[in-house]
């Protein structure tokens, strides 16, 4: 449960894919510190004894302030019950809003009504089905940001503002009360300094109640979060970086918690048939070992790439070394062809370019670089380039 950073790091389907468990994003943009309380409540009639994963990103805010926008987005697709009440009333009231405005929250036709012939499903709280809530949009399959620059972490404290204070004392308060199973997280982000500072402070408040926080920000290095490679912006991991997010607390969920394997069981055969739609939408972004349990060495950094060199069916890619690496795998992309990336060779260390012969003319072929370790016979693969080389070839067709 929390803002829009639970929907890129955690894909249902990915921890279904590892592990077999079944854990849904409760996740909506800007979501407002206070409606927590009351999504947990809402989750509760149906899930009475869930496990509560709560991003502690959700409550880094200066203010617990809202815009109305925010405020629909969670409570149009709530069914009406007390607990919508409750949710109205409190959100309106932090986010100081009153009078008419504040009628159009328990009746949303009040906004709609001027363009009513025009909604359709999508407006009207239809439920994500075909990927269980996992991610799909162009920015998580294909945009690359590197935060080498911008990200930081701190271990210093700071005061938090009082309202702030006030909100995550009464949500621990409530989860004290109910006596439920709640674990924190915190995700890596660039964020501001001061955004750290709170969220440390909010870390020792939980920790004095007695629940635990996984601190997935300052532990980067040991799921293989690459700085380069696995941010489409500055508080989102695109799909390389939600696939290590997912199995690394997968992983940890599975360890810690009690969850069975639902993974070719009846009455979960929807699950195995989204993800293997899940699987084909994301083949044209994704290598395939990343889909797979295999070994990954992340102290492998990813090799520089130079610009591919163009002849008429030939192209050559080079690229500088990695630094211990035993070998290079080279992958390759053709959309107008198989549009999946697929293994077409592997080279030793001291190789660094490889030339593709006999290729379509006037075709674009797109590149990936992977270096590797060898370990009893299998090979561990390293960081690699996520935006890669591409080239189209000359030639007559």
């Amino acid at each position: 449960i929390g803002g829009s950073d639970v929907h890129a790091f955690w894909q249902p389907l990915f921890g279904y894919k590892d592990r077999g468990i079944a854990v849904w994003n409760y996740s909506i943009d800007s979501l407002p510190m206070a409606a927590v309380k009351y999504l947990v409540a809402e989750t509760r009639k149906s899930q009475p004894q869930a496990l509560f994963i709560i991003s502690l990103s959700t409550f880094k805010k200066e203010s617990p302030e809202s815009s109305m926008v925010d405020l629909h987005r969670i409570v149009d697709y709530q069914p009406f019950s007390l607990n919508k009440i409750e949710t109205i009333n409190r959100l309106t009231e932090d986010a100081q809003i009153s009078g008419l405005d504040k009628l159009e929250f328990y009746f949303p036709i009040i906004r709609f009504h001027s363009r009513w012939d025009s909604l359709g499903k999508w407006a009207l709280g239809a439920v994500d089905e075909d990927y269980k809530a996992s991610m799909h949009t162009e920015a998580f399959r294909k945009t690359v940001l590197d935060l080498t620059k911008s990200f930081r972490t701190t271990s210093e404290r700071t005061e938090l503002p009082e309202a702030v204070e006030g909100i995550l004392n009464e949500f621990l308060d409530y989860c004290d009360e109910e006596q439920l199973n709640v674990l924190f997280v915190k995700v890596p982000q660039a964020t501001t300094m001061a955004a750290l500072k709170r969220m440390n402070t909010m870390e020792d408040m939980v920790a004095a109640r007695g629940y635990p926080c996984l601190d997935l920000l300052e532990q980067i290095d040991d799921y293989g979060i690459d700085l380069q490679n696995d941010f489409y912006n500055k508080s989102h991991t695109n799909v390389h970086g939600s696939l290590k997010y997912s199995r690394y607390l997968a992983d940890y969920l599975t360890e810690h918690y009690e969850f069975s394997d639902k993974r070719g069981t009846k009455g979960w055969e929807s699950w195995d048939n989204a993800l293997a739609g899940y699987k084909d939408y994301l083949a044209d972004a994704v290598l395939p070992f990343e889909l797979e349990d295999s070994l990954r060495d992340y102290g492998l950094t990813a090799p520089k790439l130079q610009k591919i060199k163009v002849e008429d069916h030939t192209l050559t890619l080079g690229w500088e070394a990695s630094e211990n690496a035993d070998g290079y795998a080279i992958f390759r992309l053709c959309p107008s062809k198989e549009n999946r990336w697929s293994e077409i060779a592997a080279v030793g260390a001291d190789t660094l370019a490889y030339t593709d012969f006999n290729l379509n003319a006037q075709t674009t072929y797109s590149y990936r670089v992977v270096p590797f370790k060898k370990a009893d016979g299998e090979r561990a693969f390293g960081n690699f380039d996520a935006n890669g080389q591409s080239g189209k070839t000359g030639g007559e067709q």
